[in-house]
């Protein structure tokens, strides 16, 4: 369903809850949504890792991150409520620090373990040592936030458009000849 039609009922008819079991534990409707996201993003998060190693490690790592990346943004433009949430996260970030506080928390766990990731790879020669692993999770972690906002507000760029720039961007970050 659509964030703008959440409501009390709903999720908790969905739930199995109590009315009040559910404003014990969420004080907003901002909370609420926050809640609903970051287990939407840490779920996504690991599995999204876990390809992207194997992507790295294996054969063609180009095309096969460059694959990987693709297959997470692309659902977001079909995604309406996945998208209603981002905005209404996005706006309840703007005015309460405890909600923005907590989103900067789990994109920066992110772009942590995937800092890691890079660094290992690194040592073992799977990526390019001339860009700082940091700078690399930030590269992998921008796709598909900005694909989950440019989703709600713009059409989605032809499938070429999107392969050619990850692939850019990959083929950088992986020293390959295809830049």
């Amino acid at each position: 369903d659509d964030a703008q039609s959440l409501n009390t009922r709903t999720v908790t008819a969905r739930a199995e809850v109590s009315t009040g079991a559910m404003y014990r534990r969420f004080s907003s409707r901002a909370e609420l949504l926050r809640a609903i996201l970051v287990d939407e993003i840490q779920s996504e998060r690991y599995a999204w890792s876990r390809e992207m190693i194997e992507a790295l490690t294996g054969d063609d790592p180009l095309n096969r991150v460059v694959d990987v990346i693709i297959n997470a943004i692309t659902p977001l433009y079909d995604d309406r409520a996945t998208q209603s949430l981002i905005l209404e996260l996005t706006i309840a970030a703007r005015t309460e620090s405890t909600v923005r506080d907590q989103l900067i928390g789990q994109i920066l766990a992110a772009v942590q373990a995937r800092s890691a990731l890079f660094a290992r790879l690194q040592e073992r020669g799977g990526v390019t040592e001339a860009i700082p692993p940091e700078a690399m999770a930030w590269l992998f972690q921008a796709p598909p936030i900005g694909a989950r906002l440019l989703a709600s507000v713009a059409p989605r760029p032809p499938d070429e458009t999107i392969r050619s720039g990850l692939t850019w961007i990959a083929s950088a970050l992986l020293n390959t000849s295809e830049n």
